[in-house]
């Protein structure tokens, strides 16, 4: 991992000396991170006011966060051959992965009009967070974005290592097939519902005295004769008796083949969409190449072959085969269809125009 920090705590130290180093981050209430690379993989633990509250174990390109990963990259630290070192971080920095989880990853490279500006100018026009890794043969950048913002950048190659802002200038070197893999992050704390407040209970009424009611005589009534019995008749004799005879059943009319549904083109960035994650979405909009397209739910579900190839209606007659996906589109049932950029062009198709999706 590579980290925006060129404040070192101490660097090179062998992980078994994880208990007695690790006091001085306890000591000094240092919000900060301790890296450790082992052969094969690397982990760290982010610290908050001197005390371990989130681990991190990354292998090759795959990351796991989480809060009940402390203990396992202790034991780790001091079991297995590694080395360690330690920086001073910005608190906003270990807001990317406190008490966090990662959600999801996004694998793609760089296109000829997507630049690491580019990409990383989409992922900030929402409230995400997420970490941004762009590498090829010869050097390799991190981004990190908190809740929008960008809070941190690093890049490192054989010949130069840069932060922050000196970093995205050193970025525009990756050209186009440069590989990238986005980590989108989310909070590993769930809002607990509201309970509303208990009313106090209130005194019951006593309940009211009624006066003694007089006595009175029962009444004897006549007795009444008992009606005749009447014989039961079967009720299949009674229907044959009534009922005409059935005639010819009727052929049953075909049913009629369902029609396709018709759908408005939209885009990630539009409000209309009430898209729960805009961002992650605007970058599979942005970087799919394949002959996709995202709907809700419920459009998804009324199809019987979801997942497979489905045909859109163009506006002008024609048909074109796309494998529908499902995106987190809110209300549910809003009659949008989101195309990747590149497959719009390749169907000169604009936003607000009309298709049919058909089996």
């Amino acid at each position: 991992m590579l980290l925006p920090s060129d404040k070192p705590i101490f660097e090179n130290v062998n992980s078994s000396e994880y208990f007695t180093r690790a006091g001085q981050l306890k000591d000094g209430k240092v919000d900060g991170i301790i890296h450790f690379i082992f052969p094969g993989y690397e982990e760290a633990l982010i610290y908050s006011e001197g005390r371990p509250v989130t681990g991190i174990h990354e292998a090759k390109r795959w990351m796991t966060v989480g809060d009940e990963l402390v203990e396992a990259v202790e034991n780790k630290a001091i079991a297995a051959p590694g080395r360690m070192a330690a920086y001073k971080l910005d608190p906003a920095m270990l807001q990317v992965f406190m008490h966090k989880t990662m959600k999801s990853m996004v694998e793609t490279t760089l296109g000829k009009y997507l630049s690491p500006i580019l990409l990383i100018g989409y992922l900030g026009t929402e409230k995400s967070t997420s970490v941004v890794k762009f590498y090829d043969d010869k050097a390799i950048a991190c981004v990190f974005i908190n809740n929008g913002k960008r809070v941190g950048a690093a890049y490192a190659s054989p010949e130069v290592r840069s932060y922050g802002e000196s970093a995205i200038k050193d970025m525009a070197r990756f050209k186009e097939n440069t590989s990238v893999a986005i980590y989108f992050m989310e909070s590993a704390v769930k809002a607990r519902p509201e309970m509303p407040a208990a009313e106090p209970a209130r005194p019951a009424a006593p309940a009211p005295v009624e006066a003694p009611r007089p006595i009175e005589a029962p009444t004897i009534e006549p007795t009444k004769p008992s009606p005749p019995a009447r014989t039961a008749i079967p009720v299949e004799s009674a229907l044959s008796s009534i009922q005409p005879r059935l005639a010819r059943p009727l052929p049953v009319p075909p049913v009629p083949k369902p029609l396709g549904i018709r759908l408005s083109v939209a885009m990630s960035e539009d409000d209309i969409l009430g898209l729960r994650h805009r961002s992650h979405q605007q970058v599979l909009e942005t970087l799919e190449e394949g002959d996709v397209a995202w709907v809700d739910t419920r459009t998804l579900a009324s199809l019987r072959s979801p997942g497979e190839k489905v045909q859109i209606v163009l506006p002008d007659g024609r048909e074109y085969p796309v494998t529908l996906k499902e995106a987190d589109i809110e209300p549910v049932g809003s009659h949008f269809i989101i195309l990747p950029r590149k497959l719009r062009g390749r169907l000169s198709i604009e936003r607000g125009m009309m298709v049919e999706v058909k089996e």
